[in-house]
């Protein structure tokens, strides 16, 4: 499932120590007194880390990547994204070692890795387009006036 960091290393799944054996490491590296019993593969050593944002799989960028390509191609405002930018920024990602292991990797180094990624290829876009792209943050809440419609229309079509 996760490979290590070495890429000659075999890829193995990650089997946490026992709770008694964690060990007390700084939760956030950016702000002091703050530490937590984090948890280490026992295969290979790797200590799991805990920062938020958590590191995600590459599928979860590559979903991102897919979402910017759909809405580009309804954008007015922008030129759509292509299959050859897209498969450029996806073959990038692939080998990015950011994304090989998630375990250990901090989720805000893989977020300024994907978005430098995709400005490699496509500086016209927006960093704030390009993050509200991946799958969990496409979820907007809607304006009071979209939800005032489907009231409407649910009071019009009542179901049986």
């Amino acid at each position: 499932m996760a490979t290590p960091a070495t890429g000659d290393a075999i890829a193995h799944v990650h089997n946490d120590c026992g709770s008694r054996e964690r060990l007390w490491l700084p939760r956030d590296h950016s702000s002091t007194a703050t530490t937590a019993r984090h948890p280490f593969c026992i295969e290979c050593g790797t200590v799991k880390n805990l920062t938020m944002p958590h590191a995600k799989p590459l599928g979860y960028y590559l979903d991102g990547l897919a979402n910017l390509k759909e809405s580009l191609e309804h954008s007015a405002g922008h030129e759509k994204l292509v299959q050859v930018h897209s498969h450029l920024i996806a073959q990038r990602l692939r080998t990015r070692r950011e994304f090989e292991d998630p375990y250990g990797t901090p989720g805000n180094v893989q977020l300024a890795t994907y978005v430098s990624t995709v400005l490699a290829i496509r500086p016209d876009l927006d960093e704030e387009l390009i993050l509200r792209m991946l799958p969990d943050r496409r979820r907007r809440r809607r304006p009071a006036s979209s939800q005032k419609s489907n009231e409407q229309f649910a009071a019009a079509h009542p179901r049986n």
